[in-house]
């Protein structure tokens, strides 16, 4: 028996009855198996969703390139007061809109953030890079040494990635050269 039929089958005998247990069940299925436990999750009213299942259902809808239906998942969650200030949704909104290519709404959501973490710089950058905005991505990224995440800078591996990725697409030799140095810098 293959993992996703296992899983199936684990579901359908499994009750759901707790936002946990609809959380697992749509974190370990497909894209499109997921959007259908939300959506029977949602129905049922025997759970809410929290700050664990949008991010969860949003990865999903970016998936399955279901723009529409990411859009309705975010105004869920501003109704039910998970936006600004959890990180985590806002993040997954972030990323979400970044991957659909809809950059203004990832910018929107990113300049609305009460709370942001170095995820959710990497986010933007990301977001940036991926739909071939090089300069903004590293305009960005000079924005967060300048203000900093939590009081402390410290970019990770990811994001560095991000910002080098956005430098290779606008073929800038200075400005590789000067993200060589301050990883060196980093290194040390």
């Amino acid at each position: 028996m293959s993992v996703h039929k296992l899983h199936c089958q684990l579901i359908k005998t499994t009750t759901l009855d707790t936002t946990f247990s609809w959380n697992t069940a749509i974190k370990g299925s497909s894209p499109t198996h997921s959007l259908a436990l939300f959506a029977s999750m949602i129905r049922g009213g025997a759970a809410r969703p929290d700050g664990y299942t949008f991010p969860l259902v949003l990865k999903a809808c970016a998936a399955a390139r279901l723009v529409r239906l990411g859009r309705e998942v975010h105004g869920m969650a501003a109704k039910v007061g998970f936006l600004g200030s959890d990180v985590y949704v806002n993040n997954a909104l972030v990323s979400f809109y970044g991957r659909s290519g809809l950059v203004e709404d990832a910018v929107k959501v990113f300049d609305e953030m009460r709370v942001r973490d170095v995820v959710s710089w990497s986010s933007m950058i990301g977001c940036f890079v991926e739909n071939g905005f090089g300069y903004d991505a590293v305009s960005l990224f000079r924005q967060m040494q300048v203000d900093g995440v939590d009081g402390v800078w410290k970019p990770d591996e990811v994001m560095m990635l991000s910002v080098i990725a956005g430098i290779a697409s606008l073929g800038d030799l200075e400005l590789g050269k000067w993200v060589r140095k301050y990883v060196m810098w980093m290194s040390r």
